[in-house]
């Protein structure tokens, strides 16, 4: 990749130690001849002092390289800001668990300098777009790049979903809902809930119910040009749309949801020594054979 020249910032709200971090890290790469963006909505919190360039959130759709300080979260808020913009994303891992960024703070020089300097490599990943139908027309929108969740909440009723899979009729679940995950999702919540993990370049999507009433509703794989049909039909159930966790609609009986492969792409900047099995291996498998 060519070097990098123009980077951007999102930063994990309330997160004291990424945002020391963040300001310790202004200077050396000013001095280094780096441009830092920071979107003014997302930066009440930091002090600037004339070493970064606040923008607004489009404005990261310009910039050589997103950096998320954070964990996971983090990084797929990254992801959603750029709204499908060709721009590689990074972690720098601030979080627990850390299955989607990169490199650490604690190893600075080593994970991370080496993506200022350009030396990785950009690999594209799948997102789904979820249209929310309501009395005939589209009401909403979103893109997720890890799922998009069907579930009941408040008094914990079961919900009943009709769910058909390119216009055809598939089945009437009685469940707490469903994920329906990109391949990048695979280790997310559809993972939790029973599903299967799949290559994250593997073309197709999962559809896995969440505690199901009746045990013969397994987890499904569709292919990727596949659209989910989904209608709730229960009055006595709340149910929430969520997107990667992050963005939620309350359903209104009679709604449909309908999920496909969404146009928009996400692109994560990966070492050149990257192995996801490895990371699989190292972060759920235990890291030992």
């Amino acid at each position: 990749m060519p070097a990098v020249k123009k980077i951007g910032f999102v930063i994990k709200k309330g997160n004291a130690k990424a945002f020391s971090f963040v300001e310790k890290l202004l200077p050396w790469l000013e001095k280094q001849g780096y441009r830092v963006y920071l979107p003014e909505p997302l930066f009440s919190e930091i002090k600037i002092s004339g070493k970064a360039t606040l923008c607004s959130l489009e404005d990261l759709g310009s910039v050589d390289l997103l950096v998320t300080f954070g964990g996971d979260g983090t990084f797929i808020r990254g992801v959603r800001v750029l709204e499908g913009a060709k721009v590689p994303v990074v972690g720098v891992n601030f979080g627990e668990f850390g299955f989607l960024t990169q490199t650490h703070h604690d190893n600075f020089e080593k994970t991370f300098v080496p993506f200022l300097k350009g030396d990785f490599r950009v690999e594209e990943r799948s997102k789904l777009k979820a249209e929310v139908h309501r009395k005939g027309k589209v009401h909403t929108s979103y893109h997720a790049l890890n799922d998009v969740v069907l579930h009941t909440f408040g008094i914990a009723r079961i919900a009943k979903y009709k769910v058909a899979v390119d216009s055809q009729p598939l089945m009437l679940l009685r469940a707490d809902g469903m994920v329906m995950s990109t391949p990048t999702g695979s280790t997310a919540y559809s993972f939790a809930a029973g599903g299967p993990i799949s290559d994250p370049q593997s073309p197709l999507m999962l559809f896995t119910p969440i505690c199901p009433q009746n045990v013969a509703y397994r987890p499904l794989i569709f292919s990727d040009t596949s659209m989910l049909e989904v209608e709730t039909s229960s009055r006595n159930s709340e149910v929430l749309l969520t997107i990667d966790g992050q963005e939620q609609l309350q359903i209104e009986e009679g709604d449909q949801i309908k999920v496909q492969k969404s146009t928009q792409k996400a692109y994560f900047a990966k070492s050149l020594t990257y192995n996801y099995f490895e990371v699989l291996r190292n972060k759920l498998f235990s890291g030992s054979i």
